[in-house]
């Protein structure tokens, strides 16, 4: 058995939708990548054994802000949702 962390963006799913279409300011008015690139990605790190797998151009970027800058990525976000 293999157990891998999956880090990604926002993942086009029936709730992803759901909220998008009640709110689209809570995903920041972006779409939800496709499921199947998640777990290519996954399937991939199988091979390389990784334990981290960051789907998507943003997941990785994004993680590191959040370790990194956390109050500059949380003013960010706050701006995107607001306007």
């Amino acid at each position: 058995m293999k157990i891998r962390c999956v880090c990604p963006s926002q993942v086009d799913t029936p709730q992803f939708r759901r909220i998008a279409a009640e709110d689209p300011s809570v995903v920041a008015h972006r779409s939800g990548m496709p499921a199947g690139l998640v777990l290519d990605e996954i399937e991939r790190s199988l091979a390389r054994d990784e334990l981290f797998v960051f789907p998507g151009a943003t997941a990785r970027p994004a993680i590191r802000a959040k370790r990194f800058v956390p109050r500059l990525l949380q003013r960010t976000l706050s701006h995107m949702t607001s306007g």
